[in-house]
């Protein structure tokens, strides 16, 4: 792989005779024409004609260079931030940190060039002036290795749009998250790691881990949910709505798996239910508890609503 980099700006003699480019202005950098009292003519007789492309990319002396590195919208560590000069060699190195921070101290004055490098994304060239002060640079690069796939109901197939999927790697960190789109698909990009824990979540489903092993720059992976939904009904006697019923939901084997009240229409509703077959039973009549003192003639005996399964 070949890093090409942008092209430097040809020199010109400047009045003082060094050959130092010529940067619109009419001065070098730490040279005798610094303050524009000599060589002034020579530079700005230049100027009008030949602006210098990356006048303002010269680095002064003392100052940091820093910035922020995103993959994607989030910030991206374990960058490699290498920094060379015009003629192609080495002067710095740094690596970004947990926020996607880097900073390159203690610059010559002159030109540079920053090569961003990180596994699973595209490296990138750039020119850049760290300024008088500490600056900020965002730099965002290009994934080249990820997961894809599409997230789907595991009874009806159909395809679950707005699902989250988060890789999570061998360390418990997570290093990607995103939704699925309407026809269900997800794609995970910069996500570079030999082992990964793929997790899927939506509304009404229960979430779903798998471990994938990433054996290339793209995997596919394919990820299955458990929709739930929810039975409702209006229960009656005699045409009329029964409200504060007790029901139970019970499964194939007779088992109680949820159970709910009818309100004072007599609806009731059992939500997050997975699919399957159900027998709906009213709850067995609970005794009635009251206490009689020792003088009482005549006590009201409230007797809950009986009806037959």
């Amino acid at each position: 792989m070949r890093n090409e980099f942008p092209a430097w700006p040809q020199e010109e003699p400047a009045a003082n005779g060094a050959g130092l480019p010529v940067n619109g202005q009419g001065h070098g950098v730490n040279g005798g024409g610094a303050n524009g009292s000599d060589g002034a003519s020579g530079g700005q007789a230049g100027a009008a004609h030949r602006p210098d492309p990356y006048a303002d990319l010269q680095v002064t002396a003392n100052d940091v260079l820093a910035g922020v590195v995103h993959g994607g919208s989030r910030p991206l560590a374990d960058v490699t931030v290498t920094v060379t000069d015009r003629t192609g060699s080495q002067c710095a190195r740094a690596v970004t940190d947990a926020g996607g921070v880097f900073r390159v101290p203690g610059l010559e004055p002159g030109s540079y060039v920053l090569v961003f490098a990180r596994a699973g994304y595209r490296p990138q060239a750039t020119v850049v002036p760290p300024g008088t002060v500490p600056s900020r640079l965002d730099i965002t690069l290009e994934p080249t290795a990820g997961v894809h796939g599409a997230v789907r109901d595991r009874v009806a197939g159909r395809p679950i749009p707005g699902a989250t999927v988060t890789a999570i790697d061998e360390n418990g960190e997570v290093i990607g998250s995103t939704v699925s789109d309407e026809d269900g698909r997800y794609l995970l990009g910069g996500v570079h790691a030999p082992q990964i824990t793929l997790v899927a979540a939506a509304p009404l489903a229960d979430p779903v881990a798998t471990v994938v092993t990433l054996d290339g720059p793209n995997t596919a992976v394919d990820l299955e949910l458990e929709m739930r939904g929810a039975l409702s009904g209006v229960i009656t006697s005699g045409g009329w709505p029964l409200s504060g019923v007790r029901l139970l939901l019970r499964n194939g084997d007779g088992a109680v798996v949820s159970s709910t009240v009818s309100d004072d229409a007599g609806r009731y509703r059992f939500g997050s239910v997975v699919p399957g077959a159900y027998t709906v039973t009213t709850a067995p009549a609970e005794p009635a508890v009251i206490t009689i003192g020792p003088h009482a003639t005549l006590v009201d005996l409230g007797v809950g609503v009986s009806v037959g399964s």
